[in-house]
């Protein structure tokens, strides 16, 4: 029991922290690079390389959200079964 609960915490302390805060880096970065393209002229094959790279940031946030999408479920799944475990 107890090491479950370590387990559990450290989830939420460690790996919480890390991907919130990277979560928060990505978005700073995505402002930084709207600012820079409204202050920018670019030709029709820069245009191309940006709308590329948007691209896979938008894929790379898709994969990101089904990932947390399916471990709430699992979570969810998990706290249910809690609930209904018959205890000794």
């Amino acid at each position: 029991m107890k090491n479950l609960l370590y387990n559990l915490d450290s989830i939420e302390v460690f790996y919480g922290d890390v991907a919130l805060n990277s979560t928060i880096q990505i978005d700073e970065r995505i402002t930084d690079a709207a600012e820079a393209l409204q202050d920018n002229q670019f030709n029709d094959f820069e245009k191309d390389q940006i709308a590329g790279r948007l691209d896979k940031l938008v894929l790379l946030n898709i994969k990101i959200q089904s990932e947390l999408e399916a471990q709430i479920e699992k979570l969810n799944a998990i706290k249910g079964a809690l609930k209904h475990s018959a205890m000794p």
